[in-house]
C-alpha cells in the first residue's frame, strides 16, 4: 500500500484539514494524547501479558503432554522391573527357607550314614573275631579228630 494513498491523519496524527508547519495544532492537546497513547501502552502491554501468560500455560501442558508421552515406556518398564526384583526377592528368600531345610535334612542323612558306617565295621569286626574263633574251633575239632584216628582203637 502506497503511503501517499494513507490520510495524513493516521500517518503523523495531524488533522489535515489544519495543515502543517509550525501553526499547525494537533487534533487533541499533548498532555491528552500522551494519556491516551500510555493507556492504549498499558493496554497494549497487558494484552501482550496476558497472551504471552496463555502462550506459556500452553506451553507448559504441551511439555508435560510431550514428558508423559516420553515417560510412560519408561515408567511401564520401571513398572515391570520393580516387579521382576519383588519376585526375585521372594524366590531368594523361599530358596534360603529351602536350602536351610536341605542342610539340616542332609546333616541328619550324614549322621544315619555315620552311624551305619560304624554299625557295619562293629560288626565286621565282630564277624573277624568270630570267623577267628571259629577257625581255632575247627583247627581244634581236626586235630582231635586227627589224633582220634591215629590212635588205635582198643577192641
Amino acid at each position: 500500500q502506497c503511503l501517499f494513498a494513507t490520510p495524513l491523519k493516521t500517518l503523523c496524527g495531524v488533522d489535515s484539514r489544519r495543515g502543517f508547519g509550525p501553526k499547525a495544532r494537533p487534533h487533541l492537546s499533548e498532555p491528552a494524547m500522551l494519556s491516551k497513547l500510555a493507556l492504549a501502552h498499558d493496554a497494549k502491554r497487558a494484552a501482550l501479558t496476558e497472551e504471552s501468560e496463555k502462550a506459556r500455560k500452553a506451553a507448559v501442558v504441551s511439555a508435560n503432554a510431550v514428558a508423559d508421552a516420553a515417560m510412560a515406556p519408561i515408567n511401564a518398564r520401571m513398572r515391570q522391573v520393580c516387579e521382576n526384583h519383588r519376585v526375585v526377592e521372594q524366590e531368594s528368600r523361599q530358596l534360603q527357607v529351602q536350602s536351610a531345610r536341605f542342610a539340616r535334612q542332609v546333616h541328619g542323612w550324614l549322621g544315619a550314614v555315620e552311624l551305619f558306617n560304624h554299625t557295619v565295621k562293629d560288626q565286621l569286626c565282630d564277624m573277624e573275631h568270630w570267623a577267628h574263633d571259629l577257625e581255632a574251633d575247627m583247627t581244634q575239632m581236626t586235630a582231635q579228630l586227627d589224633e582220634l584216628r591215629t590212635t588205635p582203637m582198643p577192641l
